[in-house]
């Protein structure tokens, strides 16, 4: 029985991730060439582009949605000084409690209603003034 095909990214999933974390992300074409010194792998950038994509989980944004073990220094630096989520709901301010406040109630006017015309309303939008009187 064949064996599923496994990428031969995966051993550089980490650093791919941390890469395409970067603010803004490094570019595919630059991840190959940083494969080719470091580990002298030979990628094309659409390989690696497919490989990022489907480890997004669906998402437009092309980039993984778990980081898992970032090893490069640099991002780690750039990823520890996001805020977490928490963080961002922690600096909003609360929600109001307050029931009183006001809300749009939407009433329905004759002026925006459209309804049919009939054939004498027709007749006469239709009637052009005479330019004598």
């Amino acid at each position: 029985m064949a064996t599923p095909y496994q990428s031969k990214l995966i051993p550089y999933e980490a650093e791919i991730a941390a890469l395409r974390a970067t603010r803004p992300p490094t570019p595919y074409a630059r991840i190959v060439q940083i494969l080719h010194e470091k580990y002298a792998l030979s990628v094309h950038r659409d390989t690696i582009h497919s490989f990022v994509r489907v480890r997004s989980h669906g998402r437009k944004v092309a980039c993984f949605a778990r980081l898992g073990n970032v090893t490069l220094q640099h991002s780690e630096k750039k990823i520890s000084s996001r805020p977490t989520p928490s963080d961002r709901r922690l600096s909003q301010p609360p929600a109001s409690t307050d029931r009183t406040q006001r809300k749009f109630n939407y009433t329905p006017s004759d002026r925006y209603n459209l309804t049919r015309l009939t054939p004498e309303q027709i007749a006469a939008l239709e009637k052009k003034p005479e330019k004598g009187d």
